[in-house]
């Protein structure tokens, strides 16, 4: 009986790790400004994919004057994300390719441009 109850937990246990809930790629930083890209779902699939390009500024405070744009792929066009509020989060659905490695995000303040690469880990749908 007890070998059965620990099958259950360890079954429970290993299905919580296949959650598609939000998934955050590892912050860069732009001077100050924190990036931070949530992907939904989690991980990322063939198909299409959400977005979220975080910019948080020091003490935690949105940066909510940004420009933020995307693409999966150097030669691909860039798309505008869309500001959510004034809360620092840009959104944008994107179709992700199975040799897709990279989210490349353009940040634009000011005058000042730079792009960011955030890693892609793809998940198989076969």
């Amino acid at each position: 009986m007890i070998k059965i109850i620990l099958l259950f937990m360890v079954i429970y246990l290993v299905s919580g790790c296949s959650d598609n809930g939000p998934s955050f790629l590892p912050a860069q930083f732009w001077g100050e400004t924190e990036v931070v890209v949530e992907t939904r779902p989690a991980p990322v699939v063939v198909g299409s994919n959400e977005f979220l390009v975080i910019a948080s500024e020091p003490n935690n405070q949105p940066s909510d004057n940004i420009v933020v744009s995307l693409r999966m792929k150097k030669g691909d066009s860039w798309k505008q994300a869309i500001q959510d509020g004034g809360t620092g989060v840009y959104r944008k659905a994107m179709v992700v390719r199975a040799s897709s490695k990279n989210v490349f995000v353009r940040l634009r303040r000011d005058g000042e441009v730079t792009v960011l690469s955030f890693p892609l880990f793809v998940e198989s749908t076969l």
